[in-house]
C-alpha cells in the first residue's frame, strides 16, 4: 500500500476502500509556474548579454579596423618622422606595414619582414622583436575571435526578435539599444578620460597583464619596432578608438529612440465598438410592461 493512500473503513466489517490522492490541474500548477520563471530568467539573461555584447562588439571592431588598416600605420610614419629615426625610406616602411597586417591574418609563426639598408638586405626586426610580435599576433587573434562571437550573438538575437516580432518585443529591442548605447558611451568616455590622464600607467599595466614575458620591453635607441610605433602613436590610436566607440554608442541610442518613436506613431489603437441601437420596431421594455398591466384581468378582490 502506498504511504499516501488513505484507508477508510465503512459500516461493514472488513470492507475497506483505498482513496488515492487527487492529481489534477492543481498538481500541474507548480510545474507551469516553474517553467514560466525559467523562461523569464532566460529572457532576462539574453537581454543582459545583448546589452553587454554591443559595447564589446563596437570597441573590438574599432580595434580590428585600426589593427588591419595599413593607412593607420602610415599616419604614424608621417606624423612621428619614422623614416628619419629608422633610416628606412617611406616605401620600405609602407611595405613593412602591409606585411605586418598580413602577418596578423596568416599562419606564419614569426614575422620575417626584410628591408634593404645600405644596399644589404636584412631582417627588419630582431629575434626579440619577432617573438614579441608573435605574442601580439596571438592577442589580436583572440580579440578578433571575441569580436566575431559578439557579432554572431547580436545577429542571432536581433533576428530572433524580428521573427517573433510583435509590438512589445520591438519596443523592448529599441529600449535595449538605447540602454546599450548609453552604457557604451558612458564607459568608453570614462575610459578615454582615464587614458588621457594616465596613459603611461595604463599602457604599462596593459603589457603586464597581456603578456607573460618581457619581450615587449624594447630599447627605443636600437629596436625598430618601437621606433616605428612610438608611445605617442599608441596614445593617439587609443583615443581615436575610444572616441569612435563613444560616437557609435550615441548613434545607437538615437537609432533606438527613433525606432521607439516610429512604433509609437504607427501603433494601431483599437477602440471599443459603439453600443448597438435597438431596432426601430422593437417595443420599449417600460412601455411593454405598462401595456401588460393595463390589459391584465382584474383579480378576485377587484371583481364587482
Amino acid at each position: 500500500m502506498d504511504a499516501q493512500s488513505i484507508t477508510r473503513t465503512s459500516g461493514s466489517i472488513g470492507r475497506t476502500r483505498l482513496v488515492q490522492p487527487r492529481r489534477g490541474r492543481r498538481a500541474a500548477a507548480p510545474s507551469a509556474a516553474a517553467y514560466t520563471s525559467r523562461v523569464i530568467a532566460l529572457r532576462w539573461l539574453a537581454s543582459a548579454l545583448f546589452i553587454a555584447a554591443i559595447p564589446v562588439f563596437l570597441l573590438l571592431s574599432n580595434v580590428r579596423i585600426a589593427t588591419m588598416e595599413p593607412r593607420v600605420y602610415g599616419y604614424g610614419f608621417s606624423t612621428y618622422g619614422v623614416a628619419e629615426v629608422t633610416g628606412l625610406d617611406r616605401a620600405q616602411l609602407d611595405r613593412a606595414a602591409v606585411d605586418i597586417v598580413r602577418y596578423f591574418a596568416d599562419d606564419r609563426p614569426l614575422l620575417t619582414t626584410r628591408v634593404s639598408i645600405g644596399g644589404q638586405e636584412q631582417p627588419l626586426f630582431t629575434a626579440r622583436e619577432a617573438l614579441h610580435m608573435r605574442d601580439v599576433k596571438g592577442l589580436f587573434q583572440a580579440v578578433f575571435w571575441l569580436q566575431e562571437v559578439a557579432f554572431v550573438y547580436l545577429a542571432v538575437y536581433v533576428v530572433a526578435v524580428y521573427i517573433w516580432a510583435r509590438e512589445r518585443p520591438l519596443r523592448r529591442l529599441a529600449r535595449q539599444c538605447m540602454t546599450a548605447g548609453y552604457v557604451t558611451a558612458g564607459v568608453l568616455a570614462v575610459g578615454a578620460v582615464i587614458a588621457a590622464i594616465g596613459f603611461d600607467s595604463l599602457f604599462l599595466a596593459f603589457h603586464l597583464v597581456s603578456f607573460a614575458n618581457d619581450f615587449w620591453a624594447l630599447d627605443p635607441l636600437h629596436d625598430r619596432l618601437i621606433q616605428m610605433f612610438p608611445r605617442d602613436f599608441w596614445f593617439i590610436v587609443t583615443l581615436a578608438v575610444g572616441v569612435a566607440t563613444v560616437m557609435e554608442g550615441m548613434l545607437l541610442s538615437l537609432l533606438g529612440y527613433a525606432l521607439r518613436s516610429w512604433l509609437d506613431r504607427t501603433a494601431v489603437v483599437v477602440s471599443p465598438p459603439p453600443p448597438s441601437a435597438a431596432p426601430p420596431d422593437a417595443p420599449d421594455a417600460s412601455n411593454a410592461l405598462l401595456a401588460d398591466e393595463a390589459t391584465a384581468e382584474p383579480t378576485a378582490a377587484e371583481a364587482p
